[in-house]
């Protein structure tokens, strides 16, 4: 069995153990999520910098999960920061629109990342200007107008991830 038929199995038992039900119409369901999801991540080779070919589904599944990890990471720690604001007194909150630059060019990566933005606890994407490459985000807590430092502080870390996995 080669890479593809491994991942395929592992893919779709993890799917039936998620799924917490057998039936026909959730086995049909995860086979064809299984198969699209290893069609997607396997339709281009990487390559590390020594030339060495790499299989692009194994590096795709790494990276998917390493990313999912810190945007988990994310999540949690945007969570604790929005359960702080609302035990203080309102003037200490920094509302705002802010205009956060990405790297990110294709319109699957910008979409996904502009979605994940907006399930940060805190933020909320408004737009998206393509012609700047940017998007504006309304924060909960501003702490800074350096453009460069907002843009660590909110995408920077899951915009990098997300480009391996996605452009």
């Amino acid at each position: 069995m080669n890479n593809y038929g491994l991942v395929f199995v592992l893919l779709f038992l993890i799917w039936m153990l998620l799924a917490g039900s057998v039936s026909i119409a959730v086995l049909l369901l995860g086979l064809a999520v299984t198969f699209l999801g290893l069609w997607g991540f396997g339709r281009s080779d990487v390559y590390r910098t020594g030339g060495e070919r790499v299989s692009s589904l194994m590096w795709r599944l790494w990276n998917t999960l390493v990313f999912l990890v810190i945007f988990l990471g994310e999540v949690f720690r945007s969570a604790i920061g929005v359960a702080r604001f609302a035990y203080q007194p309102i003037d200490r909150m920094r509302p705002g629109v802010i205009r956060v630059k990405t790297i990110l060019r294709s319109r699957t990566a910008i979409t996904v990342l502009a979605n994940l933005i907006s399930l940060t606890p805190g933020t909320l994407t408004m737009d998206f200007n393509s012609d700047e490459w940017a998007y504006y985000v309304h924060w909960i807590d501003v702490t800074t107008l350096d453009e460069d430092e907002r843009a660590e502080a909110l995408i920077q870390n899951m915009e990098e991830h997300l480009r391996r996995v996605l452009e």
